[in-house]
């Protein structure tokens, strides 16, 4: 009968939902883009917002919502019903086993498949496919762990990898370390997260910068740091002017030990105890 439902899955469609609707879609960006909501807006056939939905990460109903966060009425609310039904029905089928993964190779059919059943980006093995960074983004989003299944070799790669880190630091473990921009990616990543320091190869070129960036944000890091590492008594050193009491998981064996240890004591004196 015409009315539709669109996604809104970037921050101006949010804001302009918000304005029509009287409510305020535009500060759920942060949790569309990071995956934990989904927005969706049922429109009549004039193209007008009627009712806003949002869903979790799971794909449940959180909330529905007409204008000036009206409750909707129930002709209204039968078509986000009818809607949902066929949105879990998909789902569903995406999920089965009657879905033909070969239909894969049809980059509108992939990218559909994709935003039910994010799984499905480990079939998909040609990276020349037509919209690759849009499915490869998608999948993502919702589990960055699939960035295992991303071919290196794909000319987005790049993009890919660092839009997954920028949500998940951790998906750092999964980046390729032979990516071209693959330093930046990885400060980025440690900034947000110092643990994501432990999935860094200490042959990384660049490597002590990226550690001591870690280490700077939470001293901690230096746990993660091989003690045969080149420049571990430096990156040491940093740790103890962190935290001073990080001097008691420092080996006594290390190049430079006594300005490390006095460095500490200096900072805190009760980690003279840890020498």
């Amino acid at each position: 009968d015409g009315w539709y439902v669109v996604e809104l899955d970037n921050l101006n469609d949010l804001t302009v939902e918000g304005k029509k609707m009287n409510h305020c879609s535009g500060k759920y960006w942060k949790r569309v883009d990071s995956g934990d909501s989904k927005m969706f807006s049922l429109r009549d056939p004039s193209g007008k917002p009627n009712v806003t939905i949002e869903l979790d990460r799971n794909n449940n109903i959180v909330q529905i919502r007409g204008n000036s966060n009206s409750k909707p009425s129930p002709k209204l609310q039968q078509k986000v019903n009818e809607w949902y039904k066929d949105y879990k029905n998909k789902e569903e089928y995406y999920k089965s086993d009657e879905f033909d993964l070969s239909l894969l190779n049809n980059p509108h059919i992939a990218l559909e498949a994709v935003r039910y059943n994010p799984e499905l980006i480990k079939y998909i093995d040609d990276y020349r496919l037509p919209k690759y960074l849009k499915i490869a983004l998608l999948a993502l989003k919702d589990d960055c762990t699939m960035l295992e299944y991303i071919d290196p070799m794909a000319d987005d790669y790049p993009e890919i990898s660092a839009e997954a880190v920028k949500h998940n630091p951790l998906a750092l473990e999964y980046v390729n370390s032979k990516t071209p921009n693959y330093f930046e990616i990885a400060m980025k990543a440690v900034e947000h997260n110092w643990r994501a320091l432990y999935c860094v190869d200490p042959e990384t070129p660049g490597y002590t910068q990226i550690a001591l960036s870690a280490i700077r944000h939470n001293a901690n890091a230096i746990d993660f740091v091989d003690p045969e590492t080149r420049d571990y008594p430096d990156l040491a050193l940093e740790a103890v002017k962190q935290n001073p009491l990080k001097l008691c998981d420092i080996k006594p064996n290390i190049r430079n030990y006594a300005n490390i240890a006095l460095e500490a004591v200096k900072q805190n004196g009760l980690s003279l105890k840890y020498i």
